[in-house]
């Protein structure tokens, strides 16, 4: 599963795996001054992207809790 992000600060779509995520908080950017969001990952890299925790715990929400999908076996009569 994979969450669909906006690279700070450019915007561009980046992808997350949430299952190498250490934490997700806020920070402020002095050069921008605004508030962004800092993904650390397991491995100790980083990843700076404009959507707040907030968004992000409900994007990963809204995914699937399972890897695969279902298919209806239509039968004839």
């Amino acid at each position: 599963m994979l969450i669909k992000l906006s690279y700070y600060p450019n915007k561009k779509i980046t992808l997350v795996n949430p299952f190498s995520v250490k934490s997700i908080y806020s920070v402020y950017s002095r050069v921008s001054e605004e508030t962004i969001t800092k993904i650390e990952f397991i491995d100790g890299t980083y990843l700076n992207v404009c959507e707040s925790p907030d968004e992000i715990y409900s994007l990963q929400m809204k995914q699937s809790q399972f890897d695969y999908t279902t298919q209806t076996i239509v039968t004839g009569k």
